[in-house]
């Protein structure tokens, strides 16, 4: 009666057949694999000496991961694949049947004589190529997409901003009603611009506000933009800015630019630029006031 083999039974750990590699003087070629330099028969050299390479098993280098069993304790294919190991010098080969190694991966590039006469192709993994090709395509395709956009990008429209942008509106701007009378008359091609403020300012640092009168009056034909200085010996130092106040609209807060000066408790002075826009046309008007002796108050 036969027992039969166990189903718990690794195929790895089945006594693998131990193949003898012959060099001959007649090899005409020498592989380099895994640091070993092989010789072998090239394809043409088989042709020439009528040898057969129809049934010839395949020989290769495993990777440490492809002979490892796994944890699970299920079949390891990859490495139950070989039937046998042919070592070469140094190295150690595994033999597998023919056809066992996936011809994309692997190339065949020359062919072992054993000491029995028989053949195996020698299997040389393509994929370190592989991996730098895809890179390289990749790469490639990086730099048409970059091309194309240079060359044929300029197909879209070409956008071009008005001479006179208008700054965009004040966050803070307040409408003003206090005044109910009608614009003055404004002769052709002037202007009438007017304003109101305080000479005082309060700049409060643990919240970053700074607390200020500023009014540009209804009857004003302009819009306006504030930009608030504070003044040190006879330099002038960015502090705050408004956006766009049209007429009949005051500003009461600002807030610090981003290079704002670092300022400490105490007190400053300053001074309001005031610049004029025409509120149809964006043209900035040739009048500018400077409004000066403001007195900025530092608090915690």
């Amino acid at each position: 009666m036969s027992l039969g083999s166990s189903p718990c039974r690794k195929k790895w750990n089945v006594r693998m057949l131990e193949f003898d590699y012959l060099a001959k003087d007649d090899h005409d070629r020498i592989v380099r694999v895994g640091g070993v330099d092989i010789s072998c028969y090239s394809k043409k050299k088989l042709k020439e000496l009528s040898l057969s390479t129809a049934s010839a098993r395949e020989a290769r280098s495993y990777s440490e991961k492809e002979l490892t069993p796994r944890e699970d304790g299920t079949e390891n294919k990859t490495a139950s694949k070989r039937v046998g190991t042919l070592n070469v010098r140094s190295l150690s080969l595994g033999v597998t049947n023919s056809g066992a190694n996936n011809p994309i991966l692997y190339k065949k590039v020359g062919y072992l004589t054993l000491a029995d006469g028989t053949l195996v192709a020698l299997c040389v993994s393509r994929v370190p190529f592989l991996a730098v090709l895809g890179a390289l395509v990749g790469a490639f395709a990086i730099v048409g997409a970059i091309l194309g956009f240079m060359l044929f990008g300029g197909d879209s429209p070409i956008i071009l901003p008005p001479d006179n942008p208008l700054p965009d509106i004040d966050d803070n701007i307040v409408p003003d009603e206090s005044y109910e009378g009608e614009a003055g008359e404004v002769p052709e091609g002037g202007g009438l611009v007017s304003m109101v403020y305080m000479l005082e300012a309060s700049y409060y640092l643990s919240s970053e506000e700074i607390v200020m009168y500023f009014k540009n009056p209804a009857y004003s034909s302009h819009d306006v933009v504030m930009e608030f200085y504070v003044v040190s010996g006879d330099a002038e130092y960015l502090l705050a800015k408004t956006g766009r106040v049209p007429a009949g609209y005051r500003v009461q807060e600002m807030t610090p630019v981003k290079d704002a000066p670092v300022l400490s408790k105490g007190k400053y002075t300053g001074l309001f630029r005031v610049s004029y826009y025409d509120p149809y046309t964006g043209v900035r008007a040739h009048v500018q006031a400077d409004i000066t002796d403001i007195e900025i108050t530092v608090k915690p």
